[in-house]
C-alpha cells in the first residue's frame, strides 16, 4: 500500500478491509566502509546489509512508509533500496561530485539530494528520474529537505546561504545570507517556520518559510550551536 493508493487500488475492497499501523523499530546507518545497514532497534541485530556504493556512504534515511531507504555517497550517486530484501531499486546518477544528503518528501513521491558539486537535485522516487536540478549556490550544498507540505525545498550551503526552491521548476524563490556556512534546517510541524544555525554562531534562528525573514533569535548558548530541531507534533501534548 503506497501513500497515494486508494483502498481499491491496493486491492482492498472498501468495507472488508481492516488496516492497522505499528511503529517500525528499525535504524539505518551509513558508514565510511561504503555500506549502509538496517538494524532491528529492539534486538540490535543487522537485518539488511546494503552494498553497492563505490565509496563512503555519508547519509541514509527511511522513506515515510518504511519500505524504502535512500543513501548518499562519495561515489557521486544516491541510491534507493528495498527494505524487505536489501536490493537496489535505482541508482540516482547526475551529480558530478560527492553526494552529502538525501531526503524524502512527506508523501514519499520525491527525493532531494545535496552535493559537493554546488547543486541539489529533485528525483522521482517511482522511476528514479531527475525532475530538476537546483542551481545557484557558490559552494558545496550541505543539506536539502522538503517542507512538510512538499511544496518547497530548502538547501543549505558552505557559501553562507540558505535557499528556498520550487521543486517542480527548480526556481529559487528566495535566498537568506549568512557570514558563515549554513548547515541544517528543521521545519515546524505546521510547515510555516523553520529553524537553522550557521557555523560560528552562538545562537539559532527561527525563520518564516514564506518570507525567509528571521522572526526570532534563540540566544543563550555560550558556545557554537551545532543543531536546532523542532519537536514533532504529538496529539494531546502541548509544550508549556
Amino acid at each position: 500500500l503506497e501513500p497515494s493508493d486508494t483502498l481499491l487500488e491496493a486491492g482492498l475492497p472498501i468495507g472488508e478491509a481492516h488496516l492497522s499501523a505499528e511503529l517500525c523499530p528499525a535504524i539505518v546507518t551509513a558508514s565510511k566502509d561504503g555500506t549502509a545497514r538496517i538494524w532491528n532497534a529492539e534486538t540490535g541485530v543487522c537485518e539488511q546489509l546494503l552494498e553497492g556504493h563505490g565509496g563512503p556512504v555519508y547519509f541514509a534515511c527511511f522513506g515515510p512508509n518504511c519500505m524504502s531507504v535512500a543513501t548518499a555517497s562519495d561515489d557521486k550517486t544516491a541510491k534507493l533500496w528495498r527494505v524487505d530484501d536489501g536490493r537496489v531499486r535505482f541508482t540516482l546518477k547526475g551529480h558530478t561530485d560527492a553526494v552529502y544528503s538525501a531526503g524524502f518528501s512527506e508523501d514519499g513521491k520525491w527525493l532531494v539530494t545535496s552535493s559537493e558539486d554546488k547543486t541539489g537535485r529533485v528525483w522521482i522516487v517511482k522511476t528514479g528520474d531527475c525532475r530538476c536540478t537546483l542551481k545557484g549556490h557558490d559552494g558545496p550544498v550541505l543539506s536539502a529537505s522538503f517542507t512538510p507540505d512538499c511544496l518547497k525545498v530548502t538547501t543549505t550551503s558552505r557559501d553562507g546561504t540558505l535557499r528556498i526552491w520550487n521543486p517542480a521548476t527548480g526556481v529559487c524563490d528566495r535566498t537568506l545570507s549568512s557570514a558563515e556556512p549554513v548547515y541544517l534546517t528543521s521545519f515546524s510541524p505546521d510547515g510555516l517556520f523553520f529553524s537553522t544555525q550557521s557555523a560560528g554562531d552562538f545562537e539559532a534562528r527561527i525563520c518564516n518559510k514564506e518570507t525567509g525573514e528571521c522572526e526570532r533569535m534563540l540566544v543563550g548558548h555560550s558556545d557554537l550551536v551545532m543543531s536546532a530541531r523542532y519537536a514533532p507534533s504529538v496529539r494531546g501534548y502541548h509544550w508549556r
